[in-house]
């Protein structure tokens, strides 16, 4: 009888790499939280990993990939805000009340006049803003500024003394324009610089009487006729275009109220003071 023996099979070595793979696995850096299957040679090996605890508040992620642009260790700062406040904090709508002194130097008014009365009248104007206080603002203004200098004998350059007349003015000027203004902050002040168009109604009448031809004196200092030679004008135009430049300073007395000191060139030259009301 012929009895067969069965030999066992060599044993494998496939542990000796099943373990090695698991000692490099266990050492990488870049492993990802949970459980991790692996299967290396037909073994199969799980492993668990515990979470990092959370960060403690104000401590940075250190995994955590920075934003283009921002320094280590320091959280980027969105893009358009303003260190100390943000644009729609410092952007502002508001009323501003305005008396001015208005009128043309005598030196003006002598280039083209020989005899002529002195002009300098006050005037009023309120506008409506609205703009950033330290960038660009838009202003629509409303202006009463009358035209009545004192009456007087008024005598062109190119005409003769017996062709002076007295004039009467009652004319007055109601306006309205806009302004772009640039605005430049420095705390607590700001000055600004601009310049707009607008147009302007003429109200009122202007009356005219003829100096005596017999006067020998200057034509300033000559009688006219009480209501002989009478007459009132006829203006072309009522209505007339405006150029509006005006520059100056702007003082903050609080959150909401500021001084305003202005000048500039509205049809005729001005300088004014006014309170703004910020709503």
């Amino acid at each position: 009888m012929l009895t067969m023996r069965l030999r066992s099979p060599p044993p494998t070595c496939a542990p000796v790499p099943v373990a090695i793979a698991s000692l490099l696995l266990a050492l990488s850096p870049a492993r990802a939280a949970g459980p991790i299957v692996d299967d290396l040679e037909g073994a199969t090996l799980l492993r668990t990993e515990v979470p990092a605890p959370p960060p403690a508040p104000g401590a940075t992620d250190p995994h955590a990939r920075p934003e283009a642009g921002a320094p280590d260790g320091v959280a980027p700062v969105s893009a358009g805000v303003d260190a100390r406040a943000s644009d729609g904090d410092r952007s502002r709508q508001a009323l501003v009340a305005s008396g001015r002194w208005i009128g043309l130097p005598d030196a003006l008014l002598g280039a083209f006049f020989a005899a002529h009365p002195s002009y300098a009248q006050g005037s009023a104007a309120l506008a409506f803003e609205t703009g950033a206080t330290h960038a660009k603002v838009w202003s629509f203004e409303a202006a009463w500024m009358p035209l009545v200098p004192a009456g007087g004998n008024w005598q062109t350059r190119l005409s003769t003394p017996e062709s002076a007349l007295h004039v009467v003015s009652g004319l007055h000027m109601l306006t309205l324009d806009a302004t772009y203004r640039s605005q430049y902050e420095a705390g607590p002040v700001r000055a600004f610089l601009g310049g707009g168009l607008g147009v302007a109604m003429l109200v009122g009448d202007v009356t005219t009487d003829e100096v005596l031809p017999d006067c020998a004196a200057p034509a300033a200092n000559c009688a006219h006729w009480p209501t002989a030679s009478r007459q009132t004008l006829d203006l072309p135009t009522r209505v007339l275009p405006i150029l509006h430049l005006t520059g100056g300073l702007e003082v903050d007395l609080g959150d909401v109220l500021s001084l305003r000191v202005s000048g500039g060139f509205k049809n005729v030259l001005y300088l004014g003071l006014g309170l703004a009301a910020r709503l």
